[in-house]
């Protein structure tokens, strides 16, 4: 088994918006921390792959959060021994 960075940045946007009471769309974010929308996004759809310091300061402060509340390990299929991962196990 290997593991994999994931990140909770639609869960924390989802939470916001629940203390809120409304909706928060990726523009808002992106105009708020001073993002790109476009890497708004990718942090959104989980498409992000390189962890800038920048960034992650911002997303923590705009959400009120620490690095360990935004990202996790998610244990993988590690592809040279041919373990899988429980949740490709269970289909």
């Amino acid at each position: 088994m290997a593991r994999k960075l994931r990140n909770r940045v639609l869960e924390l946007l989802m939470e916001k918006e629940r203390k809120l009471g409304r909706r928060i769309k990726y523009v808002e974010v992106a105009e708020a921390t001073g993002l790109a929308n476009s890497l708004i996004w990718r942090w959104m759809t989980g498409k992000i792959h390189r962890y800038d310091s920048e960034v992650l300061e911002k997303l923590c402060d705009y959400f009120d959060c620490d690095l360990g509340d935004m990202l996790y390990f998610e244990m993988v299929e590690d592809s040279a021994n041919g373990d899988v991962s429980p949740e490709s196990a269970t289909g």
